[in-house]
């Protein structure tokens, strides 16, 4: 009766369950990790978009304003003058806002952080999968640009 609680080595099956069980937990709390960091990339990735499109939308209002401008110097008018006035002051305080919110420090700053963490990430999957061997076959993942990997295949 006792060979069914005991394999080969005489290690009991309560204790390989429970290194299953940590093994699988370790497993769960890298893909959370995985996922975290490629949210934290689609985060970087969609406030870069937004400030490109803010920037596209400057360089029209500006481009707008030169238009005005130079249609202003040839026929001037009460209500040209009016209009640009507002474009002018449209454009600086989106200049001041974007000066004050500095919003390529913040993706700057996010970029590095994201690249710490995705370094962090690969030692502790290298520390993971060098000390539970057996591991590497089960473990697969989906990188930030979609390409599947093996993480003991990059290591």
């Amino acid at each position: 009766m006792s060979n069914l609680f005991f394999n080969q080595n005489g290690l009991p099956v309560y204790g390989k369950l429970q290194q299953q069980n940590e093994i699988d937990a370790l497993m769960t709390r890298l893909r959370q990790a995985h996922q975290a960091l490629q949210q934290l990339k689609q985060d970087i990735d969609k406030r870069c978009e937004k400030l490109q499109g803010v920037f596209n939308f400057l360089d029209g209002k500006q481009a707008l304003y030169q238009q005005l401008t130079e249609q202003y110097q040839q026929t001037p008018t009460a209500s040209l003058a009016l209009r640009i006035n507002k474009l002018g002051q449209a454009i600086g305080d989106l200049l001041s806002k974007l000066e004050a919110s500095q919003p390529e420090k913040v993706i700057a700053d996010l970029s590095s952080r994201y690249e710490e963490l995705k370094a962090q990430l690969a030692l502790k999957e290298a520390l993971i999968l060098n000390s539970n061997p057996g591991m590497t076959q089960k473990y697969e993942f989906v990188e930030e640009d979609g390409d599947s990997f093996s993480p003991a295949a990059k290591l």
